[in-house]
C-alpha cells in the first residue's frame, strides 16, 4: 500500500474527514492510464471490425478478429432464454457456424455503450449493448441484447476476441412476405 493511501486510512480511522481524491498521476505521456485508454479504443475498433465483417459477410476479416482458440458460448437466437448454451471452440469453427447461419441473409449489427475493463497488459473483458436485424428470404429476426466478451492481445500486438456470448433480452422473428433485395442493389 502506498504511503499516501496508508496515511489517509489512518486519518480516517482516527475520525478525520477523507481528503479529496488525488487525480491519478501518469508516468509522462506513456503512463499506465494512457496505455489503458489506448487499449480500450483498440478493443472498440476490434468490435467495429467484427460487426462490419459479419454484415459484409467478409469471412476472412471476420476470422481475423478471433484468437485461434476462441470460444463462442452460443444460445438459440430465436429464444430469450439464455440457459441453452452450446460451446463452440476454435476460431475456424466459429466462422463456419456463422457463415452457414448467414447464408442468403442480409444483416445489420449495432454495438454500443461498451464497458471495457483492462485486466492486464494482454487481457481484458467487456460488455456491449447490441441490436441486430437479420433478413433471410423467408424470415426476419430483430434482436436486442448484450455481448459478454473476453479479449487477448496477441504477440503481434493486436487485440482479438478470446470468448463471447450473446444474451438476448428481446427477439422478434417474423415471416417475410416480400423478397429481400440483394445487398448493394441500391434500390
Amino acid at each position: 500500500m502506498d504511503v499516501t493511501r496508508r496515511a489517509t486510512l489512518i486519518a480516517m480511522a482516527a475520525g478525520a474527514a477523507p481528503a479529496a481524491p488525488a487525480v491519478p498521476a501518469t508516468q509522462g505521456e506513456d503512463g499506465p492510464r494512457l496505455a489503458e485508454l489506448v487499449a480500450i479504443e483498440e478493443i472498440k475498433q476490434l468490435k467495429a471490425r467484427y460487426f462490419r465483417a459479419v454484415d459484409a459477410q467478409d469471412w476472412a476479416a471476420f476470422r481475423a478478429v478471433f484468437t485461434d482458440d476462441a470460444i463462442y458460448y452460443r444460445t438459440d437466437p430465436s429464444r430469450v432464454e439464455a440457459s441453452a448454451v452450446e460451446e463452440i471452440a476454435g476460431g475456424d469453427r466459429i466462422i463456419a457456424l456463422v457463415r452457414e447461419r448467414f447464408q442468403g441473409a442480409q444483416s445489420l449489427h449495432l454495438g454500443f455503450m461498451p464497458i471495457i475493463e483492462i485486466l492486464s497488459a494482454r487481457t481484458a473483458r467487456g460488455s456491449w449493448s447490441m441490436e441486430d436485424r437479420v433478413d433471410w428470404p423467408d424470415r426476419a429476426l430483430h434482436g436486442l441484447g448484450y455481448y459478454q466478451e473476453t479479449y487477448a492481445k496477441g504477440a503481434d500486438g493486436s487485440w482479438r476476441i478470446a470468448s463471447f456470448r450473446l444474451d438476448r433480452v428481446r427477439v422478434e422473428v417474423r415471416p417475410v412476405t416480400t423478397p429481400v433485395a440483394p445487398a448493394g442493389d441500391g434500390r
